[in-house]
C-alpha cells in the first residue's frame, strides 16, 4: 500500500483557489455600492427668479448620460430640496425614460423657495427644457405689514441669503439588472425683506383757530444688505379712531443698505367737524392712538427681482409736538 504525504500548507493554499474561482463563477455583474455605473448623473442650480418679495422661482437641469453600451431604462426620478431649517420637499417623476447607449438628456426640476422663517418650497413637476413645468405655486402671500418679515434694527445679525441642498435619486434596470444612482448640488438664493414702517410724532406746524397745519413723521427703515427706492407712496391715517387724511406721494426716495430715513408727510386738518377731546389731544400735546395704512413700490436694483409692491398697516401711540 502506498503512502500518501499530506502538506497542511498545500491544502490550505488549494482551498483558497477553490473558493476564488467559485465566488468568480457565481457573482453576478450588478454593480455594488460605490462601484462605477454607465449611468452619469449631474445636477446643476441654475440664477434664481424672483416670484415676490417672499419666494422665488430656484431652477435646477439634471443631465443624465449613458456612457454605456446597453439601453438603460430610468423607472423613477424623484428631487428634493431643503431650505435652511424650511423642511424638505419632494419633486417625483415615476415615468418611464429609455436611455440608448451614449446618449445624454437633460431635464428641469423647478422648485418654488419661500425665504421667509418657517417658509415652504413648493415643486410643481418634471419637465424637459423648453416644457411646462406647471406653475410654480400660485398661492398669494399676505399683505405685509411693518412688523412683515420681522427684522430688527438695522437687520442684526441676519443672513442676506438662505442656502438650499438638492439631492435627486434615479432608479432604473439594466440588461445587467437594477441599478441606483443619486447627485447632489447646493447654492443659496438671497433673501428680500421689506421696508419697515414707524411713526415717530405729529408735529403741528400751524394753527389757526379750528384749522390746523400738521406734519406726520414717519420713520422708513431698509433692513436689506443693498439700497431700496420707495415710489407710489400711498397712505390713510387715522388718529383717535377717525381718519384724518388720504394722501400719497410719487417721488423716489432711496435708502441706503442697513439704514433708516425720516419723512414728513404734511397735511391739514379741520377740527371744527370733530370731537373737542380729538382738538384738545392736540393743543395740549398729549399722546395720539393712531392708525397708517398705505403701500408703495419697492425698487430694488436686483436682477432677479427688480420691484415689488409693499403693504403696511400700522397701529400704536405718539407724541404731539409744536
Amino acid at each position: 500500500m502506498r503512502g500518501s504525504i499530506r502538506h497542511p500548507g498545500l491544502t490550505l493554499l488549494l482551498a483558497l483557489l477553490a473558493s476564488t474561482l467559485l465566488a468568480a463563477c457565481t457573482s453576478g455583474a450588478v454593480p455594488r455600492q460605490g462601484d462605477e455605473h454607465p449611468l452619469k448623473a449631474t445636477l446643476m442650480g441654475q440664477p434664481a427668479e424672483g416670484i415676490d418679495q417672499y419666494r422665488l422661482k430656484l431652477p435646477l437641469v439634471l443631465r443624465l448620460k449613458n456612457a454605456g453600451g446597453q439601453v438603460l431604462e430610468i423607472r423613477r426620478i424623484t428631487s428634493f430640496l431643503s431650505v435652511e431649517d424650511s423642511g424638505r420637499e419632494e419633486i417625483d417623476s415615476a415615468a418611464p425614460i429609455m436611455l440608448q447607449p451614449g446618449e445624454e438628456r437633460e431635464f428641469r426640476l423647478e422648485f418654488a423657495v419661500d425665504t421667509r422663517p418657517s417658509g415652504s418650497t413648493k415643486g410643481p413637476g418634471l419637465a424637459a427644457p423648453g416644457e411646462a413645468a406647471g406653475p410654480a405655486g400660485d398661492e398669494s402671500p399676505a399683505a405685509g405689514s411693518a412688523s412683515g418679515p420681522a427684522v430688527g434694527p438695522a437687520a442684526a445679525g441676519r443672513p442676506d441669503h438662505a442656502r438650499w441642498e438638492a439631492e435627486t435619486d434615479i432608479t432604473g434596470i439594466s440588461g445587467a439588472g437594477e441599478f441606483a444612482v443619486a447627485a447632489r448640488t447646493d447654492g443659496t438664493v438671497p433673501i428680500i425683506r421689506e421696508p419697515l414702517f414707524r411713526i415717530t410724532s405729529v408735529t403741528i406746524e400751524r394753527d389757526l383757530l379750528v384749522t390746523t397745519r400738521l406734519s406726520l413723521d414717519v420713520e422708513v427703515e431698509n433692513p436689506n444688505a443693498f439700497p431700496v427706492s420707495l415710489t407710489a407712496f400711498t397712505y390713510d391715517f387715522y388718529g383717535e379712531d377717525r381718519a384724518w387724511v388720504t394722501g400719497g406721494r410719487d417721488e423716489k426716495v432711496t435708502i441706503a443698505p442697513n439704514s433708516r430715513l425720516e419723512r414728513k408727510l404734511d397735511f391739514t386738518m379741520n377740527f371744527a367737524d370733530m370731537e373737542r377731546h380729538l382738538f384738545d389731544l392736540v393743543a395740549e400735546l398729549r399722546r395720539v392712538r393712531y392708525r397708517l395704512v398705505g403701500g408703495a413700490s419697492v425698487d430694488t436694483g436686483l436682477d432677479y427681482l427688480p420691484s415689488f409692491d409693499t403693504r403696511f398697516d400700522l397701529a400704536g401711540s405718539c407724541p404731539v409736538y409744536r
